[in-house]
């Protein structure tokens, strides 16, 4: 009889911290998705910064909790501070809701254009931490979006007791807070 085992897969690369991890992978999908794109009359702008508003409130909440339970320590809750304020930040707002109200196109159109404005500003920026900040600006955005859009499941292991060793092309700090030291072995990332 055939094994129902397949035959292992080595990867190689810069590890982030010392030591070896073997044991069963799990690979997470985090490409961003398709933003909806709608257009809005122009009684319909009010209650669309409004819907944008309380989803702000509700990513800025939910970084927050994952903040109090982080369990890298510090740094890692000083990362999800620093998302919070992102979320809450006055001129990612400011561009919203002017997209909002004078192109009348929804909150998720909004946000992807005023987000993509302001990450690709930061990816051409000369200095490489600046640059590398545009992943955070685009983090951000997607967790609004997934508020709005109903998508909160966020990353989840299976209930069982095994350990796992996670794949994916990318993490945030916000979602990596959510793995529990005793069953994530490993993170390999791109």
């Amino acid at each position: 009889p055939q094994s129902s085992r397949q035959d292992p897969v080595i990867l190689d690369g810069i590890a982030g911290s010392p030591g070896l991890a073997i044991g069963r992978a799990m690979v997470i999908e985090t490409l961003r998705p398709g933003v909806v794109h709608r257009r809005l009359s122009k009684h319909q702008a009010h209650e669309e910064v409004e819907r944008y508003r309380i989803a702000v409130e509700s990513a800025a909440a939910e970084l927050q909790e994952a903040a109090s339970r982080a369990v890298g320590g510090p740094v890692e809750a000083s990362i999800l501070q620093a998302y919070v304020l992102m979320v809450q930040d006055q001129t990612l707002r400011d561009e919203v809701e002017r997209r909002i109200e004078l192109d009348l196109v929804c909150a998720e159109w909004a946000i992807d254009i005023a987000v993509e404005r302001m990450a690709s500003q930061l990816a051409q920026a000369p200095e490489p931490y600046l640059a590398e900040r545009s992943h955070d600006v685009q983090f951000v955005g997607d967790r609004i979006l997934a508020i709005l859009s109903g998508r909160r499941a966020r990353v989840s292991l299976p209930d069982t007791d095994e350990m796992w060793v996670i794949v994916a092309h990318d993490l945030s700090p916000a979602e990596t807070a959510s793995f529990s030291r005793d069953r994530v072995q490993a993170i390999i990332t791109e």
